[in-house]
C-alpha cells in the first residue's frame, strides 16, 4: 500500500504544480530534474510514512491524506522559491479532509477545530504569513488518532512549538538570528510546518499519552 499511497501523492503533486502553470505562468518556479527527482523520492517516503503511522484510519480518512501530503510538499517549494503559496490549495485540502470526516461520521472536530482557529487567527496570526497561518488550521484537522490524550489545542501548540524549534536549531546553525533571537533575514516557513507535522507522529504520542 505504500507505493500506491505514494504514486496518489505524486499524482496529487502533478496536478497542483499544472494548476499553479495554467493559472499563473509567470509565478517563477524552477522545476529541474533534481526538484523532480526529490518530489517523487518524497511522494514515496510520504507514502511509508502513512503506512506506519495510518493504520487505524478509514480508506476516506487515509484518501484526504494523500491530499494533504502533496499539498504540503507542493506548498514548501512554492514557498522555498516564491515565498508564496495559493490560498486555493489549503481550501482544498480542508475540503477534501472535512468530506473524509463527514463520510466516516466523525464530527466531534469541530469545536476543538475552532478553537485552534480562534487561537491562530487572534493569537499568533502576527508571527508568520497568512499561508503559515492556513497551512496550521489544515494540519489541525488532520490530527485525530495521531494526538493520543492531547487535546486539539494542546496538540496544534505542539505543532506549532516543533516547526519553531526546527526553525530555531537551523537558522542558529546558519548564523541566522540575532541577539533577540529574531531572524536577520526572514527565511520560509511551511517547510518546518510541514517537517514538524510528519515528525510528530514519529514519537508515537498516541502510544505515550493514550486516549482515555
Amino acid at each position: 500500500m505504500a507505493v500506491a499511497y505514494g504514486g496518489t501523492i505524486i499524482g496529487w503533486m502533478i496536478l497542483f504544480f499544472h494548476m499553479i502553470h495554467r493559472w499563473d505562468p509567470d509565478y517563477g518556479l524552477r522545476m529541474d530534474e533534481r526538484i523532480r527527482g526529490c518530489l517523487i523520492l518524497c511522494g514515496f517516503l510520504g507514502g511509508s510514512w502513512m503506512e506506519a503511522f495510518l493504520k487505524g484510519q478509514g480508506c476516506a480518512g487515509r484518501f484526504s491524506y494523500t491530499v494533504l501530503i502533496a499539498y504540503l510538499l507542493v506548498a514548501s517549494v512554492t514557498d522555498l522559491q516564491t515565498k508564496q503559496v495559493h490560498d486555493v490549495f489549503p481550501a482544498f485540502t480542508a475540503v477534501i479532509r472535512v468530506c473524509a470526516l463527514a463520510l466516516e461520521g466523525e464530527w466531534g472536530w469541530v469545536r476543538p477545530w475552532l478553537l485552534v482557529a480562534a487561537v491562530q487567527l487572534l493569537v499568533f496570526r502576527k508571527l508568520y504569513g497568512r499561508g503559515d497561518g492556513y497551512a496550521f488550521l489544515v494540519c489541525a484537522l488532520f490530527e485525530e488518532g495521531l494526538r493520543g490524550s492531547f487535546d486539539g489545542l494542546t496538540f496544534s501548540l505542539v505543532h506549532m512549538g516543533t516547526a519553531l524549534l526546527f526553525l530555531a536549531v537551523v537558522q542558529v546553525r546558519r548564523g541566522n538570528l540575532d541577539g533577540r533571537g529574531n531572524l536577520r533575514v526572514p527565511v520560509p516557513f511551511l517547510p518546518y510546518i510541514a517537517a514538524a507535522w510528519l515528525f510528530l507522529p514519529c514519537l508515537r504520542l498516541n502510544r505515550l499519552f493514550p486516549a482515555h
